[in-house]
């Protein structure tokens, strides 16, 4: 069994597409960006929106130390975090971080792309159809064992 860690970098590094189920519709929806890289959050939020997935209450964050730029809003009702890199070191040191902290609640779900990643908390369909939708790859980090005493 290959460990979660190294798959999950396997597939950040093949980007492959991940699709999911979904009620609603699945058709492929082209990404404004050609290349698959954002800009900025505002420019990931928007092509959130070209992939009729409205980014509502978008609300523009602090800088985070790796992350040239960030921002949350909800989609489909739920609260995601999105981030643009302008390296892929700082893309990769993000990926490895966030599945290097220890997950309470169940499953932790996040799609990563070109120099972007979309942090869907413990909402996994939410997490596939945006990456369905901007050819992104989605990263599933286990809860952590629990202690043994």
């Amino acid at each position: 069994m290959i460990p979660c860690r190294i798959a999950a970098w396997a597939l950040l590094a093949a980007l492959i597409p991940v699709g999911g189920c979904s009620h609603h519709s699945t058709a492929p929806v082209k990404p404004p960006a050609p290349n698959g890289r954002y800009a900025d959050a505002p420019a990931l939020s928007k092509a959130l929106q070209a992939a009729h997935l409205a980014c509502t209450h978008y609300q523009e964050d602090a800088r985070h130390p790796d992350a040239q730029s960030q921002g949350r809003c909800l989609v489909r009702g739920v609260s995601v975090r999105l981030a643009v890199y302008a390296s892929d070191w700082e893309l990769n040191h993000q990926v490895s971080a966030m599945q290097s902290k220890p997950q309470t609640a169940g499953y932790h779900w996040f799609v990563a792309g070109k120099n972007w990643t979309v942090d869907c908390d413990i909402y996994q369909p939410i997490a596939e159809v945006i990456a369905n939708r901007l050819k992104g790859v989605v990263i599933a980090i286990p809860p952590s064992p629990a202690p043994s005493h």
